[in-house]
């Protein structure tokens, strides 16, 4: 039997702001055979998200209950998965927990969610002993925040709730409210987030994570001090709420139907998908702008990758290595919300048929390969839906990226102008661009510089003039094009 050993999970990084956050859904396990039933789909290991049971053929048993022990009592257990004779099964208060079989016993006593204050009174030990708690309709929060922060966490959430089941049925989606209570955990500081985390024993933190979403305790895990907090708390609150969203919708998704909790989707679509449906507002009334509106972050980190096509051209390689890809940097994570916006808009029917075909996955089965190495079974399904021609696909996104508006987050903050002047021996031709970081000016004049015949190269005149705000940038390239 050969076993893979993917990542097991996938950092997510604004690299504009200096904030990272992940969404714990592992795209990890051993591969044990191609799944018949979904082409490229593999059967993943139990073992990789911390069962004792062993891989064995998966099955899921339609409304089956079973009584089995929890702690000093027994309770009534939903089978989420059997696999071989063991049973991972989902808890009364959202986990999901494995059992062997001699330690469940069948029942026709239907599943009941914990109640919300019993869960809390659980909950409330050891390092959070002294938290406070808050309810909403599905969300229990569990907090020693700033009462602040509180209120935009719930706002945003709730919010979301209604919002995402209404949206999932346009996506063709068949979405139910959240059975079991969802969690989430908030601390005040980062110092309290990693011991508590430390506590859980499930995986590492990189560094600068604020938040997760663990799929198989079901709880999303944060906290109030990010990097930017002490020198740039509008852009930290912002962060925030487009984390708290992000992650969110990651557990409003195992929640619903949408995605089956234990089942690994492609990484350009899990994380494009909840990009897609969580982009935030930024200033002073930071909300939940609406499922499919533009991410304004996402389409800031855009911004250098659209000015450099316009001299790099597009052969699809940047499409190419997302869709593939076992983790995604920064960019890709950007690139893989505009993928998702594209075929969503562009493309919808048959989004709404790849969702559908990933909807009905399986717990333990997902796309998988040897750490390193591209998933192939990824390229395979968007061929098969979408395209084979990923330059095309590349270019049809650019287009559609530059007719989209967008607020950017930083548009107050400094930018910097970046302009190249040569003649190509016909005519005298000026190009430029506007950016928030002066590293992606310096970059881009380098790309561009290195794109020019070496006779040509040597004659450019270039240079990178800063200005107070991205309006005065875009009137200096506007006037300076022209």
């Amino acid at each position: 039997m050969e076993v893979i050993l993917p990542p097991s999970f996938a950092p997510c990084c604004f690299r504009i702001l200096a904030i990272v956050f992940i969404s714990v859904c592992w795209n990890c396990g051993s591969q044990i055979h191609a799944d018949d039933e979904i082409p490229g789909v593999k059967l993943i290991d139990p073992r990789s998200y911390g069962f004792h049971a062993t891989p064995a053929a998966v099955t899921v048993p339609t409304s089956k209950c079973v009584l089995t022990q929890c702690g000093d009592e027994v309770v009534v257990a939903k089978v989420h998965a059997q696999v071989g004779d063991s049973f991972i099964l989902l808890m009364p208060d959202g986990r999901l927990e494995d059992r062997r079989a001699d330690q469940v016993q069948t029942t026709d006593k239907e599943f009941a969610p914990i109640d919300m204050d019993e869960l809390a009174d659980r909950l409330r030990v050891g390092p959070l002993a002294d938290f406070k708690v808050k309810k909403s309709k599905y969300h229990l929060f569990i907090y020693n925040t700033s009462d602040t922060y509180l209120d935009a966490t719930r706002r945003i959430l709730d919010s979301m709730d209604r919002g995402l089941l209404t949206f999932s049925r346009k996506l063709g989606c068949e979405p139910h409210e959240p059975i079991v209570p969802l969690v989430v955990v908030m601390f005040r500081t980062e110092r309290e987030f990693q011991e508590f985390n430390d506590l859980q024993k499930l995986f590492t933190i990189p560094p600068q994570v604020v938040a997760y979403y663990n799929v198989v305790t079901n709880q999303i895990v944060l906290h109030e001090e990010p990097p930017l907090m002490k020198t740039r708390p509008d852009l930290a609150l912002g962060q925030a709420i487009s984390t708290i969203a992000h992650e969110g919708t990651h557990q409003i998704l195992h929640n619903i139907g949408v995605q089956q909790r234990l089942s690994v989707w492609p990484m350009w679509l899990n994380e494009g998908l909840a990009e897609y449906l969580a982009p935030t507002s930024f200033g002073r009334n930071n909300r939940w702008k609406g499922a499919g509106e533009i991410n304004d972050l996402r389409m800031l980190e855009l911004e250098s990758y659209i000015q450099s096509r316009s001299f790099k051209g597009l052969d699809g390689e940047t499409i190419k290595s997302t869709i593939q890809a076992q983790q995604l940097d920064s960019t890709g994570y950007a690139t893989a919300w505009a993928i998702t916006h594209y075929l969503c808009e562009k493309q919808n029917k048959k989004f709404q048929e790849y969702l559908k075909l990933l909807s009905g996955m399986k717990p333990l089965q997902g796309m998988a390969a040897k750490p390193g190495e591209p998933i192939l079974g990824n390229m395979e399904h968007f061929q098969t839906f979408f395209a084979s021609e990923f330059a095309q696909v590349e270019t049809d996104l650019v287009r559609h990226l530059e007719k989209q508006p967008y607020t950017s987050p930083v548009a107050a903050s400094p930018h910097f102008v970046a302009m190249i002047q040569y003649s190509n021996g016909r005519k005298n031709v000026r190009r430029g661009g506007f950016f928030y970081r002066r590293e992606d000016a310096d970059q881009w004049l380098r790309d561009y510089l290195d794109e020019l015949e070496e006779s040509v190269r040597a004659s450019a005149e270039s240079n990178i003039e800063q200005f107070r705000n991205r309006e005065d940038a875009n009137r200096r390239l506007s006037n300076w094009s022209n």
